[in-house]
């Protein structure tokens, strides 16, 4: 007799990784006396890794946070503003793990971010004193937007020198290796732009470079550089169908090196050299005419020469400048490539002119120390993107302009706190995270939340407020401590591209 053979389904696994499993940030906290540690969550806020260290009158832990038993960098640097979380972020000008600009594309100031795609530590302080958070300012102030890109694994950086041509360098995603190579290397990865361009009056006229002042659009090819005068006027220049820089940075002696080798410092005769000072590629943006006072109030550097930008799909330039009381957003139109005209009545409009100023107390920008000022972050799938910065001098409180990278679409918020600080990072494919450094005494942990862009840019109105303190939550989120404590977010470096490409999950075939 013979046998009925039946088929069944059966589970073929995929040799792919679920995106949200990934590490997404970290909490941290150190309170000498008490202990402190490091707690990370992935994208569904799942705790998967946990480090604790012990304070001066507990037991032998993996490692001790004060005292001559301590084995790490803990015992020399318990009594720094970069290690531990005893304050607010109000009480101290210095390297404060808590102030709102102590994070950005790249991380934490002075904490190594945890990475791969399964998280095994929370992270580890690299300040040593507040050296390491010196070092690595730097990369903070210099680095520039990238926006349009799924492949978030490495950076660009622009540095000025007063009167100085522009340098960009090209490298990994790493605050560490860019001090490296502009303090301790041969600037292999570097190459220097022109700065001569048409001004409003229709004369060549040099203008001065930025530091981080410009942004790449991999999704449409283009690079923007923005200039400044000494006066804090701003002027776009748009690199048309420019090379790949993702593939420069991780290769760069196949760009750089191809007349002079691997010590050569000038890189006059390479590609990417010929490239940028080709002014075939080059799409001039009409120079800023009018300027307010509060642009250059207090001759705030800041201002004049560190613009956060971002260079949207349709051409439009969105930028968040920081000056001595606030912010201001510009907006150039990429339908004819002139600038937004300030408004009367400080109205916003989509179709129409656009200027919007937000203002409270007194700010610190760059000039003031490296570890102030404005910085950007971008979400995983490179369709968002938004710069901040304090609003309170002491890095504080926070002013935030949010874009969608699709159309310059913004949408902003506010929030005058002399207290505490804000520390956004990525989540998921397009969310922005979102916390407040404020006390976890009693339990309360660290104030997190969550905020879906795509969702809120479809539902509001163009420039309308988006109250981002309205997400967060208490009590879900461990920082280490029941006593008096403020800590902080350390951002996650995950692959990115995992959010934009399928399969994650295993399949279901039929055999």
């Amino acid at each position: 007799m013979a046998r009925k053979l039946t088929t069944a389904t059966v589970a073929s696994q995929q040799k792919t990784i679920n995106p949200y499993s990934q590490p997404c940030f970290s909490v941290y906290s150190m309170n000498h006396s008490h202990g402190g540690g490091y707690y990370q969550y992935d994208h569904n806020f799942n705790i998967v890794a946990a480090d604790h260290g012990t304070g001066d009158s507990s037991g032998y832990g993996s490692w001790r946070t004060y005292t001559t038993s301590a084995t790490e960098f803990f015992e020399s640097t318990n009594s720094h503003n970069s290690v531990q979380t005893n304050s607010r972020a109000s009480s101290n000008a210095g390297w404060h793990v808590c102030h709102t600009p102590m994070v950005g594309y790249l991380g934490h100031m002075s904490h190594s971010s945890p990475g791969g795609s399964s998280g095994s530590m929370g992270g580890w302080n690299i300040a040593g004193r507040d050296n390491g958070s010196s070092y690595r300012s730097y990369a903070f102030r210099d680095c520039l937007p990238i926006v349009g890109e799924t492949h978030q694994d490495y950076a660009i950086f622009s540095t000025t020198n007063a009167n100085d041509n522009p340098k960009l360098m090209f490298l990994k995603r790493s605050a560490t290796e860019y001090y490296n190579m502009r303090h301790n290397g041969r600037y292999s990865q570097q190459t220097t732009l022109p700065r001569n361009y048409t001004n409003r009056s229709g004369n060549d006229q040099d203008f001065y470079s930025t530091y981080g002042g410009g942004c790449y659009n991999k999704k449409t090819n283009k690079f923007l550089v923005m200039f400044t005068t000494s006066s804090g006027q701003f002027k776009p220049v748009v690199y048309n169908n420019v090379p790949d820089l993702r593939e420069i940075s991780h290769q760069n002696s196949k760009a750089f090196n191809e007349q002079y080798g691997a010590m050569n410092e000038t890189n006059n005769d390479s590609s990417i050299h010929e490239y940028f000072n080709n002014a075939a590629n080059i799409t001039e943006y009409q120079q800023i005419e009018t300027w307010t006072t509060y642009n250059n109030a207090g001759s705030m550097e800041e201002s004049r020469y560190r613009p956060i930008c971002f260079l949207c799909d349709n051409g439009d330039i969105l930028a968040f400048i920081q000056y001595s009381g606030g912010v201001n957003f510009w907006r150039w139109k990429g339908s004819d490539q002139t600038h937004d005209q300030r408004q009367t009545d400080g109205s916003l409009s989509q179709n129409g002119h656009y200027h919007h100023s937000m203002s409270w107390t007194t700010l610190y920008g760059y000039e003031q120390g490296r570890q102030f000022g404005s910085r950007w972050q971008v979400s995983s799938d490179g369709k968002f993107a938004w710069a901040y910065c304090a609003s309170y001098y002491y890095g504080a409180g926070c002013y935030v302009m949010m874009v969608r990278i699709s159309d310059g679409k913004i949408l902003r918020y506010q929030h005058n706190d002399g207290g505490d600080g804000r520390q956004p990072f990525p989540l998921g494919p397009n969310s922005m995270g979102w916390s407040m450094t404020a006390n976890g005494d009693g339990g309360a942990g660290m104030r997190i939340g969550a905020i879906d862009l795509k969702y809120e840019f479809d539902k509001r109105g163009y420039g309308e407020e988006l109250s981002l303190d309205g997400v967060l939550m208490t009590h879900n989120f461990e920082c280490g401590s029941y006593s008096t404590t403020y800590p902080c977010i350390i951002p996650a470096k995950y692959d990115t591209s995992l959010f934009c490409s399928e399969p994650h999950m295993p399949n279901v075939s039929e055999l």
